[in-house]
């Protein structure tokens, strides 16, 4: 069987390196067209949170992988039904829009996206996207940061009831939308509890936002369920089910109100998960996982690099591209931004 190894720490930094190097080329920059907004038109950037992890070997399957089948003997039943989109790489079942959205170029795959360094706990690895830094410093959101020197727009709007920005992404309190969500949770607690039909709900008022006339330029949103440490088939796919007719459903609204040209939604999960199941048939916190950009003006695709299955770090999913890399750029190629939110 060909079981996960651990790498040296030098082996790490070489793998980092080497795929690091590749988010900073033109391929990157490259999967936003050049063709964005006018610049008498206002983007907006819609980050979606998967809050809780989202099992990113389950979502983009290497489904031809025999170490991928060996890892997972239950959970990698699903590569039976898994939607093709080459040779190697499949979407789970219950993406059927979403592979279609792919086909048409209007969805943008990145693999392998993690942080330098892992945090396998949720505020901690939320932190990193939204900081950059491991620790609880006071350091701003990067959110703040990438729109700094901007007039005349709202710093982000949080799309999710009584729940703020995942560990610090914008300073302070933001504008939100409330849904009706029955049991107020904790500010800043994830992961998020999973209603059936809420990520439509939550994309659905982001749409909303989005045509005003005044956009916001960033819209933060979370919807829960991914946390899947135990019977992850169904529950997996029933989260997957409910990202799939929501993006789909935003997808045609934008398209309908006639501004899906200047509006883009990342996909996001604070990490991925680990490569082997676990004993209760789900699978724990991980690293990398894949992201996903959805618009109008995305040339769709398959970009970066499915983390190896074999050569991993103590059993986790080795990144292959910088997700501060990733936001940078979007930043500055979507919004115009002309700061290093990093920096």
């Amino acid at each position: 069987m060909n079981t996960p190894k651990n790498t040296s720490s030098r082996t790490r930094r070489q793998v980092l390196q080497a795929g690091f190097a590749w988010a900073a080329g033109s391929s990157l920059v490259s999967m936003v067209k050049a063709n964005a907004p006018r610049s008498d038109e206002q983007p907006t950037w819609i980050l979606l949170h998967l809050s809780g992890g989202n099992d990113g070997l389950n979502t983009v399957i290497p489904y031809r992988d025999p170490v991928y089948h060996e890892l997972r003997p239950r959970l990698g039943r699903v590569a039976r039904e898994a939607l093709p989109i080459d040779q190697q790489v499949a979407l789970h079942p219950s993406l059927p829009d979403l592979a279609r959205l792919y086909r048409r170029g209007h969805v943008a795959i990145l693999q392998g996206v993690g942080s330098a360094e892992p945090d396998y706990s949720h505020r901690g690895a939320c932190r990193l996207w939204a900081t950059n830094a491991n620790d609880a410093t006071s350091s701003p959101g990067w959110c703040d940061r990438a729109l700094a020197g901007q007039s005349n727009a709202p710093a982000a709007i949080m799309v999710v009831a009584d729940h703020e920005p995942p560990a610090r992404m914008v300073s302070g309190r933001v504008p939100q939308i409330r849904l009706n969500r029955p049991n107020r949770p904790s500010p800043a607690v994830n992961p998020l509890p999973f209603r059936q039909g809420e990520t439509q709900q939550v994309l659905a008022e982001a749409a909303g936002l989005a045509s005003a006339k005044r956009p916001p330029r960033l819209i933060l949103a979370s919807v829960g369920g991914y946390d899947t440490h135990e019977d992850q088939l169904e529950a997996h796919a029933q989260v997957l089910r409910d990202l799939n007719d929501a993006v789909a459903g935003f997808h045609r609204e934008l398209a309908a109100r006639g501004i899906a040209h200047r509006v883009l939604l990342l996909v996001w999960s604070e990490f991925g998960r680990r490569p082997a199941e676990n004993a209760s048939g789900g699978t724990d916190h991980g690293w990398a996982g894949p992201v996903f950009l959805v618009g109008r003006n995305v040339r769709g695709g398959l970009y970066g690099r499915m983390p190896s299955l074999v050569d991993t770090d103590f059993g986790n999913l080795i990144p292959t591209v910088s997700l501060h890399k990733v936001q940078t750029t979007l930043a500055r190629r979507w919004l115009g931004s002309e700061a290093n939110p990093f920096v």
